[in-house]
């Protein structure tokens, strides 16, 4: 990471930056069933830890930083909501009454 990149990172409002991420991630989190374990703003703060790391390098002279991030944030949603895992959950909201054969089946160690 160059100079000017790190000093724009270190000077940048990230509480700021975090609400404003963590609103596009509930937002566009909406269009899938699951997007797995992790939380939205387990997402949004990984995404900051990268850019702060460099493991996802942002280009000052590609554009801006949030415009950028706020893309990096429906792409980690993307990849998490499409994982294989994720795809097999199940919703309690969608078992039907009838999907068990007796109480017990719901209640573990029973």
């Amino acid at each position: 990471m160059d100079e000017d990149t790190f000093r724009i990172l270190r000077d940048t409002d990230w509480g700021t930056v975090q609400k404003t991420l963590l609103a596009v991630a509930i937002n566009y989190s909406r269009i899938y069933p699951s997007i797995g374990f992790q939380t939205c703003d387990d997402i949004v703060q990984e995404l900051i830890v990268k850019t702060l790391t460099g493991q996802r390098a942002w280009d000052p002279k590609r554009g801006e930083l949030l415009p950028w991030l706020k893309h990096c944030v429906r792409s980690e949603i993307n990849n998490t909501a499409n994982k294989a895992s994720t795809q097999r959950e199940i919703r309690f909201s969608q078992l039907e009454e009838g999907d068990y054969e007796s109480e017990s089946d719901f209640i573990p160690g029973e």
